[in-house]
């Protein structure tokens, strides 16, 4: 069953250790001695906070050094055609490595299918690891740019997720218009794995709204 459906979000939670929204103070420059996963960037350093869910397409941003950040859906739902996929409380955990590098996990625990000819299934998704590396924008500037390599590992159940392990390139992009408008693209490069060539080919990702 196609997974790759566009989303429909019914609730979004969002847990971070950072400063969010106007709250946060204007962001510092990185000092001499740089911020890692055990060298956190102080709490009132630190960018303001912007999620990679639902939207869909990707943040080039990267989440501060030693901060942790849990963006989780109380439901998603996709549909094409007849057939449907809900999600139920799926997630994206990630933790600030370095300054420009934040490292993901996105695991969806209890998922719900039905096709075309009305046969449904239910089981556990895949899980997806991802390394997000911001290339320039990640404190100032109108635009940002980012790469995100990921690997799927197949932990799903039956239709629920790929039977190999798969991977792949993100590579986001973001420009702010004016104060309150900011337009995002995305570009997404999949190795999947073909079962009746018992091989990989690689397949471009369109987003859809």
């Amino acid at each position: 069953m196609d997974t790759k459906q566009p989303r429909i979000v019914s609730a979004l939670l969002i847990i971070t250790t950072g400063s969010a929204g106007a709250q946060a103070t204007q962001p510092a420059p990185p000092e001499a001695k740089p911020y890692t996963l055990f060298n956190p960037r102080p709490q009132d350093q630190r960018r303001p906070l912007e999620a990679d869910r639902p939207d869909v397409t990707e943040s080039p941003r990267t989440v501060d050094a030693g901060a942790l950040q849990l963006e989780m859906s109380f439901v998603e739902a996709a549909w094409n055609g007849g057939q449907r996929q809900i999600d139920v409380a799926p997630f994206l955990f990630k933790v600030g490595l370095t300054h420009s590098m934040d490292l993901q996990l996105g695991f969806a625990p209890f998922s719900h299918a039905r096709n075309d000819e009305g046969e449904t299934d239910r089981g556990i998704g895949p899980t997806q690891i991802r390394l997000k590396m911001n290339l320039c924008g990640n404190d100032e500037g109108t635009t940002a740019l980012g790469l995100m390599p990921f690997i799927t590992l197949p932990t799903g159940d039956d239709d629920f997720g790929p039977d190999e392990v798969e991977g792949g390139l993100i590579i986001p992009f973001a420009v702010d218009l004016n104060e309150s408008l900011s337009l995002g693209l995305m570009a997404e490069f999949d190795l999947v794995h073909v079962d009746e060539a018992n091989d990989y080919e690689l397949q471009y990702v369109q987003p859809e709204a």
